[in-house]
């Protein structure tokens, strides 16, 4: 529905429902365009609130100030947009290169600009105009560069769930997690339900080790990241 009342009714019961839940993070909202009707992921399940990027940036803002209200931290996701695409990438590769539109940006930047409190989620499509080599979780060109040096964002990034077969097709578990690191990911993200592993944190954390003992992951970039989540946790 456009209409905003209705969205701040149940975007405060959702931030209520949460906080008495005990989560502080709703990777939430998304604000991707809803450039294609047929997307599997996006249009498709009318997760979208519209092609339109002001009804988009209307709505978000209100969902974020009702979490903001409650200390709950947004994510606006999936960066740099993922509405036009034409698969689904828990499912496999992603391409968009031939769909992506510029005005998918629109969204993330007049939200950012306006609010800096709030994280971002990337998105694992890949896109040539943005980056030849790499989907854009894994991506420096499209997360360091250009989200965080020429849009001036300091703020959180997740990844999306790093078990989506669009990276896992791709790359290897070091890889993926390298590369997500070295492209200015703060908090890898595993759902761990596409293929479950319960030993996923401690591969995790013993990966990020021997990447750093081996020198191909500074512990400044480590730190780097710890300082950002620390500082939102200080601003909440």
């Amino acid at each position: 529905l456009n209409n905003l009342d209705s969205t701040a009714y149940y975007a405060d019961r959702n931030a209520k429902s949460l906080k008495e839940l005990g989560f502080n993070v709703n990777f939430s909202p998304a604000v991707d365009l809803d450039l294609n009707p047929k997307n599997p992921v996006i249009g498709k399940y009318e997760r979208s609130y519209s092609k339109d990027p002001e009804i988009v940036i209307n709505h978000s803002n209100v969902w974020i100030k009702a979490h903001e209200a409650q200390g709950i931290l947004s994510t606006l996701k999936h960066f740099p947009g993922h509405g036009s695409s034409d698969a689904d990438s828990h499912e496999g590769f992603t391409d968009v290169t031939a769909y992506w539109q510029e005005v998918e940006l629109t969204p993330f930047k007049e939200i950012l600009q306006k609010d800096q409190l709030v994280a971002v989620m990337t998105a694992h499509v890949f896109n040539a105009k943005l980056d030849s080599l790499f989907p854009a979780t894994l991506s420096p060109k499209v997360i360091d560069q250009f989200l965080r040096k020429d849009w001036k964002f300091n703020g959180l990034v997740f990844s999306d769930d790093l078990h989506m077969n669009a990276v896992n097709e791709l790359f290897d578990f070091k890889t993926i997690i390298k590369r997500s690191i070295l492209s200015g990911v703060d908090i890898l993200v595993y759902g761990n339900n596409l293929k479950y592993d319960e030993n996923i944190p401690e591969k995790t954390t013993s990966t990020i080790l021997e990447l750093i003992k081996n020198g191909e992951l500074s512990e400044s970039r480590i730190k780097e990241s710890y300082e950002r989540i620390m500082e939102v946790k200080r601003k909440y």
